[in-house]
């Protein structure tokens, strides 16, 4: 899966991580990514910026998921989900485990299951919607 398309432009974290690293975070989260969310750590582990001019989005390295979700306690708030990301703003970007691994948006503040928007299906599909649609009109 290429993502240099969909990056460029964007602040890459760091170096992309080893299949060792991808899963032992796998491990520690007790999840498995789907293969093209484990393609994106292993390219570019996280980024930040403007996507294609159309949307701003962090996207957290692997190391910083374990830590960001406990510190949001989405274990108490949004059952079920994974956040890996936000808008820079009050919204963040998670995946839905209940929910074939699909990527939502959820705000921050009242965050509840109930608030989730279903955006794509795949973190792939995700990337290709930052780059060209508008998410908040």
């Amino acid at each position: 899966m290429a993502f240099s398309k969909n990056l460029a432009g964007v602040s890459i974290h760091g170096e992309g991580l080893s299949d060792n690293d991808v899963l032992n975070i796998e491990k520690a989260i007790g999840i498995i990514f789907p293969s093209d969310y484990k393609e994106f750590l292993k390219t570019a582990n996280g980024c930040e910026g403007m996507f294609n001019g159309k949307n701003y989005a962090i996207l957290w390295s692997g190391g910083d998921l374990l830590r960001y979700n406990k510190e949001y306690q989405v274990d108490e708030f949004l059952e079920g989900m994974l956040l890996i990301g936000s808008d820079g703003g009050g919204e963040a970007f998670a995946f839905d485990k209940v929910n074939e691994m699909a990527i939502v948006h959820v705000p921050f503040v009242g965050m509840e299951r109930a608030l989730a928007v279903k955006i794509s299906d795949s973190f792939s599909g995700f990337l290709d919607l930052l780059c060209n649609k508008v998410l908040y009109e």
